[in-house]
């Protein structure tokens, strides 16, 4: 007789451990941006060391994209207008800036048109 409850109730267990698990794949950390929390967690001089220090690989570079074999690295927007490459990273602090979204080549040419083959790093500053 009571055995007729322990299947019910394992799957009843069951399910819901695997409702919890797909939910907390959800609130994973987005590794293409860096939020104000993530800004002044990182305890960095420059958002060049910064972004160095927790999302390297927005620093890298695809290869030489020309016959010069010169490698540009990614182009940086700061609220929505283009201000160069990653030198200018160098000179601003991490509390001028809300948010930092990374956008690979493909995404950055759909939004911010062609000429990114590195992709964009875009800042939205902190007001």
């Amino acid at each position: 007789m009571k055995l007729r409850w322990v299947l019910p109730v394992l799957l009843a267990v069951g399910f819901a451990s695997a409702c919890s698990s797909a939910t907390g794949a959800a609130t994973s950390r987005n590794d293409d941006i860096l939020t104000r929390a993530e800004l002044e967690a990182a305890d960095q001089q420059d958002l060049y060391r910064l972004i160095e220090r927790v999302r390297p690989h927005w620093l890298n570079t695809r290869g030489p994209t020309s016959f010069s074999g010169a490698t540009t690295g990614p182009n940086v927007f700061f609220d929505g207008a283009g201000v160069g490459g990653t030198q200018y990273l160098r000179n601003m602090p991490p509390s001028a800036a809300e948010e930092i979204r990374y956008w690979p080549s493909a995404l950055a040419a759909s939004r911010f048109g062609m000429g990114h083959p590195d992709g964009v790093i875009d800042i939205k500053s902190r007001r």
